[in-house]
């Protein structure tokens, strides 16, 4: 607690809230308490409120630092420097946080404010909650794009049921994320085909962006539809993949021949989402055919296999992705699949760099 209360009271003295607003340009500022309630500023890098939050709905602690938006959700005072930054890490954030708690201090270095900022954000008393939302936040992206439909082959009745939408203001596809029946974030996907029209700064934009605090390593897409609210799951087979998109393009191939998929959020994986597929009897892990894929694969394979019974699809027809097979290939991909012992040594064999 030591470096904590340190740092507290750091930024205290060093850090006048209000400033912060005010550098980002912040309107409609209201002193309440112990907050300043202001109209959002991440509504400037990620657009998400219909009239600009002409109504003021976002915050910032003076005490906390925790910054927070009704509607987008929040995070820790790094965090919000890091989205209005727009960077990809947080060395931008960092630095001009430096900045703002050193002052003419030449002592008081970037790595030990740095490791003050970890520490800080890491303590007990900010744990990693899985952030809530109001499912009416969707509303505004109900909209299907085609690209869904025509490029990526979607089955329109799935794309509905998972309330997959599309937000024109920033060329994204929008895939919410339910956990326990709850929105807790969302993903966005640019549509980067040229069929398409694309907004100006498309070249420059992540293909994929995650919604603030989104519950990457703790929870697991579409498990609400596998395993309802039970300790008991709904099946007692599943298919492993990637990404959203991936279970989803799945889901619409699917019959009784097929057992339904969950998707975890890229090929890294946590010991959480592997302890929450041991509910299964079998799992199929269908992870796209590449390096990062075969890693993640393997590694999701020795989490579980004293667990459950394992499977693997090593070898899709032409390397195909989950998202890209039909409904034939799907089936014979399934019931082809390899034993999880035997694939071990065959996804060592392909994340093994060859010898000179």
């Amino acid at each position: 607690m030591g470096y904590y209360q340190d740092f507290i009271d750091l930024c205290k003295r060093r850090i006048d809230p209000r400033s912060i607003l005010e550098f980002y340009g912040a309107t409609n500022i209201i002193d309440r308490e112990d907050e300043l309630i202001h109209s959002c500023l991440l509504d400037k890098v990620d657009p998400h409120h219909a009239h600009g939050d002409a109504n003021p709905s976002a915050a910032l602690n003076k005490t906390k630092l925790l910054y927070s938006c009704g509607v987008y959700g929040g995070g820790s005072l790094l965090w919000f420097v890091a989205q209005m930054e727009q960077a990809t890490d947080l060395g931008r954030a960092i630095e001009l946080l430096t900045g703002l708690i050193t002052g003419d201090d030449e002592q008081t270095t970037t790595e030990s404010v740095q490791k003050k900022i970890d520490e800080l954000f890491a303590d007990p008393e900010y744990p990693n909650d899985i952030p809530q939302y109001n499912a009416s936040v969707l509303q505004a992206w109900r909209f299907i794009h085609p690209y869904l439909i025509e490029d990526r082959g979607l089955d329109p009745r799935v794309l509905v049921a998972h309330a997959v939408g599309y937000d024109a203001s920033t060329n994204t596809i929008v895939v919410p994320h339910f956990w326990k029946q709850q929105l807790v974030g969302w993903q966005r996907r640019i549509i980067d085909s040229p069929r398409w029209p694309q907004l100006p700064n498309a070249g420059y934009q992540p293909k994929w962006k995650s919604s603030p605090e989104f519950p990457k390593y703790q929870t697991v897409y579409n498990y609400d539809f596998v395993c309802g609210l039970s300790s008991t799951p709904i099946y007692d087979q599943v298919v492993v993949v990637e990404a959203p998109l991936s279970a989803l393009a799945w889901e619409g191939l699917r019959d009784d021949d097929l057992p339904p998929a969950v998707a975890t959020f890229g090929s890294g994986i946590s010991e959480t989402q592997a302890q929450l597929l041991y509910v299964f009897d079998e799992v199929t892990i269908y992870f796209d055919h590449d390096w990062a894929g075969w890693k993640g694969a393997l590694k999701l394979l020795a989490m579980i296999i004293n667990h459950v019974r394992c499977f693997v699809v090593l070898d899709p027809p032409d390397g195909k992705d989950p998202a890209e097979v039909n409904h034939q290939e799907a089936r014979d991909l399934f019931h082809r699949a390899i034993p999880g012992v035997l694939a071990i040594p065959l996804l060592e064999d392909k994340i093994t760099p060859p010898k000179d």
